[in-house]
């Protein structure tokens, strides 16, 4: 077994200032509370829709998922030219970047909404899902000017404002869900949706007005989607893993089953935050310390995050799937069909919440293109298990039990990659010491629950007792895994 040590070399250039530090602790607070609401607005739609809207719902929402990526990877160049442009005086080239961006973007979002809304009001369909493909058409037109606006005040390092848009999308959205859905139902989402983006579009009017774009440039903006087409291609790649479950039970299920399996999908989406927040955190650090060691910097800011989320997702894994019978059955009970394919999503968190880490190291090293055919070979491999599994009659259970081993799949596929990147990384010792605490959580797991069930005890406190134990024994292998590694520090019950 090897350790991981901590690189004792310092540089200057490494120390934040102060204002800096703060900039970036408000802006990840207002990051953590809007995806804290964004969880609490996922958990009220189920509480307030019937099962067959819920999976409209579900449907409808891929459209505003996929919509930031209409512009082909040139808003995301732009955002990176800009600040190079501005850190050498070149207001010119800044001007010419905009204007690209901003009427290029327009035109393909304008292009995107009238196909919508011809395919509503041309194909026979009911109305709860006319309106909602009209109401996602109008968001395309707001996504894009929104979108374009962050993308600049990013650029301008415009982030206190930044910080106060989160807070007032999470809040606006939550009040308008609470008020709109509870008296007109799926019509009030729509609306909800719709307004919210309005009313921080013209919140963002108000507060800042940014430079005027220059007329749009072809050869700007063909360069523009040349440059960041390979970024947007691996972050669409990311977004169609977490999607082909939905696109398959749709298609082969119906919107009910869709329903159901919406429990599974905001449980995903829940767990998802532990990684996705210390991602954020780490990747930037990586990317910086890469041009000074690049061997150093991967074991700091990839294997030892990787090894250290291997360890600690099981925590949230374990209790979820002890919890999510009785929540749901109090909170959710007319979703009660959809836990088991919670429960299995639950362990597909373990491999996908890694891939989440090594999205760092595929950045840093410039492999997008190569990691984007990774998730269409996952992807693909999703589409045909689960077709396979619910044709011998699966189900919705069978849709996610393939989306947990297209998750293994995929980081299996991205880890190979790291590996030819660094000298260091030795596969037949790293992937061991990650899959061990997925085998001792999925054994620690279903024995607590088989050796509870025994008991003539309420559920609850079955499923109390069988949390303390798993955690319990958790925390060995956790702790064993902290002393052979170095890669973190022992837990304990005492300071």
């Amino acid at each position: 077994m090897f350790r991981l040590k901590k690189s004792n070399g310092k540089s200057s250039q490494y120390k934040k200032d102060d204002a800096l530090t703060k900039t970036i602790a408000k802006y990840g607070a207002s990051n953590l509370v809007y995806q804290i609401l964004g969880v609490g607005n996922a958990l009220l739609k189920p509480k307030l829709l019937k099962p067959e809207l819920l999976g409209l719902w579900s449907l409808l929402s891929l459209i505003p998922r996929f919509a930031p990526y209409i512009h082909l990877g040139s808003r995301t160049a732009m955002r990176y030219q800009l600040p190079r442009s501005l850190a050498k005086g070149d207001q010119v080239a800044c001007s010419k970047l905009m204007g690209a961006t901003y009427f290029g973007t327009l035109a393909l979002n304008s292009l995107s909404a009238t196909v919508l809304i011809l395919y509503a009001f041309t194909v026979p369909m009911e109305e709860t899902l006319r309106w909602g493909i009209c109401t996602m058409a109008g968001l395309i037109i707001l996504f894009w000017f929104y979108e374009y606006q962050i993308s600049v005040l990013k650029s301008f390092q415009k982030f206190n404002l930044l910080s106060r848009i989160n807070y007032l999308r999470g809040g606006i959205l939550s009040i308008l869900n609470i008020i709109l859905i509870t008296t007109l139902g799926i019509y009030g989402l729509y609306i909800a949706l719709f307004s919210s983006y309005l009313l921080i579009i013209l919140y963002l009017r108000s507060q800042y007005t940014p430079p005027a774009p220059a007329g749009y440039n072809h050869k700007v903006f063909l360069d523009l989607i040349r440059q960041g087409f390979p970024i947007m291609i691996y972050n669409l790649g990311g977004l169609l893993i977490n999607s082909s479950d939905k696109i398959i039970i749709s298609t082969l299920l119906g919107l009910k089953q869709l329903g159901y399996y919406g429990i599974a999908s905001i449980t995903l989406n829940f767990l998802m935050q532990v990684p996705g927040a210390s991602r954020e955190v780490v990747e930037s650090k990586l990317i910086e310390y890469m041009e000074e060691n690049k061997e150093d910097a991967a074991k700091l800011y990839i294997l030892r995050p990787l090894t250290v989320t291997a360890y600690l997702i099981p925590f949230f894994i374990g209790s979820g799937f002890f919890l999510l019978p009785d929540a749901v059955t109090f909170f959710f009970p007319n979703y009660l069909p959809g836990v088991k394919a919670a429960q299995f999503i639950l362990f597909g968190g373990f491999p996908l919440s890694l891939s989440y880490v090594l999205r760092g190291g595929i950045v840093a090293c410039n492999i997008q293109a190569a990691a984007s055919f990774t998730m269409i070979i996952s992807a693909i491999f999703n589409f045909l298990f689960s077709y396979l599994l619910v044709q011998k009659g699966w189900g919705i259970n069978g849709v996610a039990l393939s989306s947990v081993l297209s998750f293994f799949l995929l980081f299996l596929l991205q880890q190979t990659l790291l590996a030819k990147k660094f000298q260091f990384w030795n596969s037949k010792k790293i992937l061991p010491l990650l899959m061990l605490p997925f085998i001792f959580m999925t054994i620690f797991c279903f024995g607590a629950k088989k050796v509870f069930s025994f008991l003539d005890i309420l559920p609850i406190y079955k499923d109390i007792g069988a949390i303390l134990i798993y955690c319990f024994l958790m925390r060995f292998i956790y702790n064993i895994a902290a002393c052979r590694t170095g890669a973190f520090q022992p837990l304990s019950f005492t300071k």
